[in-house]
């Protein structure tokens, strides 16, 4: 996490591997499962709290599948249909 931006946004991993996301900006931020502020699902299964910088949170995979995640502090939130801008990033877990 710097200048705003998940690095790198599309991360493909193992059933079983660890995801971390570091803090490496001056900016508070965090990690949040969802497509959209309106998602359903937000905050299930990933909800790190506040990262302050310097610091990390960690996520182990257990299931295949698409998750998408966003900083809820940095991305915009502009109607029920409009497309999250902002911090936004997705891991594609796999069986393989």
């Amino acid at each position: 996490m710097k200048d705003r931006v998940f690095t790198p946004q599309l991360v493909k991993v193992k059933v079983g591997d660890r995801v971390e996301w570091v803090n490496d900006d001056t900016d508070l931020h965090n990690v949040i499962s969802g497509a959209t502020h309106y998602d359903p699902d937000l905050g299930h299964p990933m909800m790190s709290g506040v990262v302050m910088w310097n610091a990390s949170y960690v996520f182990t995979f257990m299931k295949p599948g698409s998750y998408p995640y966003l900083c809820f502090i940095h991305s915009s939130m502009e109607d029920s249909s409009a497309t999250v801008r902002g911090m936004v990033g997705e891991i594609i877990v796999t069986s393989e």
